[in-house]
């Protein structure tokens, strides 16, 4: 089986999820997409993926926390994989997110364009 390498955009929110997809897309970087966390450790358990950035936006997803978080980064590693991470957050969330991730992650916090997120998953996609 061949591994999925494309960049993962983990959104409950399926606004957020569309425009971000179509704006990455015109932009020529095709992602793959997930409509929440529950269901990306569901894919991460049935195929081969080694994303090399993950953008997560945890609004609305109750399943989306950083233990999860973690636990979905820690099956990556067991798999030699240690993506980039993006988090797409309000201002309520972000210290949460900062607390849990650190260094190992870009803090996006809302308000935020599309073509912002896109600029920023595009540098991270260019150096990482």
């Amino acid at each position: 089986m061949i591994a999925d390498t494309r960049p993962w955009l983990i959104a409950a929110d399926w606004q957020s999820r569309a425009l971000l997809l179509a704006e990455l897309e015109a932009r020529g970087i095709e992602m793959r997409a997930e409509p929440g966390m529950r269901w990306a450790m569901r894919a991460l358990l049935r195929e081969r993926l080694r994303p090399r950035l993950i953008l997560i936006d945890p609004t609305g997803d109750s399943d989306a926390t950083p233990p999860e978080v973690e636990r979905l980064l820690a099956v990556l590693g067991e798999n030699g994989v240690q993506p980039s991470l993006i988090f797409l957050v309000s201002a309520f969330e972000r210290a949460l997110w900062e607390q849990s991730f650190g260094e190992r992650a870009t803090i996006l916090v809302r308000p935020r364009t599309i073509g912002e997120i896109a600029e920023v998953v595009c540098g991270r996609l260019a150096h990482g």
